[in-house]
């Protein structure tokens, strides 16, 4: 009869357990907030692991991401300890146009966080700078190269006969056409004219003078 009686009072106690359990459940603490892609709750939040009813968790974004027009940045644990949906997105930054670069172009698949756009010269032209930019979460870093126009060296020099002086400027320049001319009662032997190509070459070897 004694044990009987013990076995009633440990069943009766689990069930006042159970429902003391459900009771919390229904009016306590919220577990883990919602999970946000790319962000996660501010710092005020991060080291918690329960929340009381009523809690109002607010959410940033991570680093070179930022919140979409419309989203609602928290979610707030109710009284039946669950969240309110979550409404929030975290889309990559934008760094919009890397820079314009005079006398050639970029190319980049995407201008947002992470990208990479790189920069070329038009023929004729050779980049001084780095090639590339990288979109980070302050912008494009480093800076727009630049574009100079290719050099080539002197024109060769031949033996009885010239070439003509630089047309302008203080170097031959892609594009530059350089002239060859013998001295008298020589003849000239092969091209009149050398042009200097893009990529720093004379186009043709020079001409000879021979005697007539």
């Amino acid at each position: 009869m004694f044990k009987k009686r013990k076995d009633c009072e440990m069943s009766e106690r689990l069930i006042l357990c159970v429902m003391a359990i459900g009771v919390a459940r229904v009016t306590g603490d919220c577990g883990r907030p919602p999970r946000l892609n790319n962000g996660s709750p501010t710092d005020a939040f991060l080291a918690m692991s329960s929340f009381p009813s009523g809690t109002k968790v607010t959410y940033k974004c991570y680093s070179g991401y930022t919140f979409t027009s419309g989203s609602r940045r928290f979610s707030t644990c109710k009284p039946d300890s669950t969240w309110t949906t979550l409404r929030s997105t975290c889309e990559k930054i934008s760094c919009g146009n890397p820079g314009e670069i005079q006398d050639g172009y970029y190319e980049a698949s995407d201008v947002t966080f992470g990208s990479k756009a790189t920069f070329y010269c038009d023929p004729g032209y050779q980049l001084v700078g780095r090639p590339y930019r990288l979109c980070k979460a302050s912008g494009w870093d480093g800076q727009v190269p630049t574009c100079d126009l290719v050099n080539c060296a002197d024109p060769p020099s031949i033996h009885n006969g010239k070439v003509s002086s630089l047309p302008f400027g203080d170097n031959w320049n892609y594009g530059m056409v350089a002239k060859y001319s013998c001295n008298a009662e020589y003849a000239l032997i092969g091209v009149k004219e050398l042009t200097c190509t893009a990529n720093g070459q004379w186009d043709k070897n020079p001409p000879e003078c021979k005697g007539a």
